[in-house]
């Protein structure tokens, strides 16, 4: 499995010693008087006749560089720190030379005899505050000594930030040149390699390492917003068993890397991801004694648990759930997967008013911020309605108990659920009144998140809203399951709230 090496390499010698042996590199002319000629020759085998990126490390005192060393193995990833995370390689090979570093790195007092080659070089501009906080650092550590990750923290760090594990660019394009490409077809089985092929095939494949050897979810370098996600039913890692099922209907329970928290990086880009924008897709296994993997298809978010971590737990869609394609692949199916936000369908709770969000509007790019998405498939259907219901329950005796206040108990008897009365399509969920009598059109949006969870409106709702802005409210109640909270729109609501279409009408 790759592990992480953290590289300090901050002062001015060594950021000279960066800029002469890793971006300018060392011929290979200089490595051949000092290599064997076998380990020469694993050079060539690699890099052809390319110069080479080197590095080393000194033996230390108490010799704690020289044990992590020992630790390093091909395929690892090298991240090299000073004021941030400036730069990362993929270890290649390493060998104990003091000659060599005698050569690469004079005038030093201890030798770099401990070295490694590097290939993939990519620059990075990672703060360490924000790599320490997802390893369990403290916030301050500004990683002065050469460490080597243990590789359930080093597969966090994997996940967050997509690091490449390609090496030898001139033997790859070559190995391109004749690569068949499988397509992605739907209920085909794929190998690790297959799927490589068809999403990234301009990076190398190493089985059992890597991105695509051994990553249960990947992002896409080519679409930011897409995703390939690797299920094994069963499988353990790090003392967690994972708990993956999928159900008649098509949802499937899933867990995130064992110490990913809901901070993480990839954990916020599922939680707000959307399926009208980019793509998830599901490769999954069942069947132990066969390494290949059956694309079912892909995904769309439909809930995650917003009190665990390490792992997060999701619940996905399967789009264009087929059941019975699903059964003749032998896939095992339960009948129903449970909820991971239970919503508790009582009064006992009480509202609390709060002033609106600031306006948050989208960022020069069009990026959208982490938030979570609800999307209304099968059983949260049910669910949702769940919600809504008790938020405008808790609504109607907020405005009775607030008229009663205001010495008005003859305008609270006359308080309305509108919907439950009527039905939905008003545009409007109750009617209600101030104290001095003017009637109140409120539309109640309720969610289990919090305040910046997105939701819907219907056409009927914006337009009502701009038809009776004068006396039109829209109560946002959040949290629903912990302690409620709302705060209150009045007036027009295109005028005040930053919607996005998510769908169109179209005439031919």
């Amino acid at each position: 499995m790759t592990q992480i090496l953290l590289q300090p390499a901050a002062s001015e010698k060594s950021l000279k010693h960066f800029s002469e042996t890793i971006q300018q590199k060392v011929p290979q002319n200089i490595l051949g008087e000092f290599l064997s000629k076998e380990e020469l020759h694993q050079v060539q085998k690699i890099y052809g006749e390319n110069s080479v990126p080197v590095w080393g490390v000194t033996k230390s005192a108490d010799l704690s560089n020289k044990r992590q060393w020992n630790k390093v193995k091909k395929g690892d990833v090298a991240l090299f720190a000073g004021k941030t995370i400036y730069s990362s390689g993929v270890v290649t090979l390493k060998l104990h030379n003091i000659d060599l570093a005698k050569e690469l790195w004079p005038k030093t007092e201890h030798p770099f005899e401990y070295i490694y080659f590097l290939d993939n070089i990519i620059q990075q501009d990672i703060s360490k505050k924000e790599l320490n906080s997802h390893i369990g650092y403290s916030i301050a550590n500004p990683i002065q000594k050469f460490t080597v990750l243990d590789s359930e923290t080093s597969q966090v760090l994997l996940e967050e930030y997509g690091y490449f594990n390609s090496t030898n660019v001139s033997d790859f394009s070559r190995d391109f040149m004749t690569l068949e490409r499988k397509p992605l077809v739907r209920y085909e089985k794929y190998s690790r390699k297959e799927v490589h092929d068809i999403f990234d095939p301009y990076t190398k494949f190493t089985p059992q390492t890597g991105t695509w050897g051994i990553r249960g979810i990947i992002p896409l370098k080519e679409t930011p917003s897409d995703f390939v996600l690797f299920v094994t039913y069963g499988k353990k890692e790090a003392h967690h068993t994972f708990d993956e099922e999928i159900n008649i209907n098509g949802l499937m329970n899933w867990q995130s890397q064992p110490k990913q928290k809901l901070s993480s990086k990839t954990v916020k880009k599922l939680i707000d991801h959307d399926h009208e924008k980019g793509n998830i897709y599901l490769l999954l296994r069942t069947d132990g004694n066969d390494p290949r993997y059956i694309y079912m298809g892909k995904l769309a978010y439909v809930e995650h648990d917003p009190t665990k971590e390490e792992p997060v737990y999701f619940k996905w869609q399967i789009i264009d759930w087929d059941l019975d394609r699903a059964s003749l692949l032998g896939i095992e199916l339960v009948d129903e997967i449970s909820d991971l936000t239970i919503v508790h369908d009582s009064l006992v709770q009480e509202l609390t008013l709060v002033p609106p969000p600031p306006d948050k509007k989208r960022n020069k790019k069009g990026e959208n911020s982490f938030r979570g998405r609800k999307v209304d498939f099968l059983q949260t259907n049910a669910k949702n309605k769940i919600v809504g219901d008790l938020g405008e329950k808790l609504v109607v005796q907020y405005e009775k108990d607030k008229l009663v206040e205001a010495g008005r108990p003859d305008l609270a008897d006359d308080v309305e659920h509108s919907s439950d009365l009527i039905g939905d399509g008003l545009g409007y969920d109750i009617k209600s009144y101030t104290p001095d009598g003017e009637v109140k059109y409120i539309e109640v949006k309720t969610t289990v998140g919090d305040v910046h969870t997105p939701y819907y409106l219907t056409l009927r709702e914006v337009l009502f809203s701009q038809e009776k802005k004068d006396n039109y409210y829209l109560y946002r109640v959040y949290n629903i399951n912990n302690k409620p909270e709302f705060c209150i729109y009045q007036g027009s609501l295109a005028e005040q709230l930053n919607m996005e279409p998510v769908q169109y009408k179209v005439y031919p």
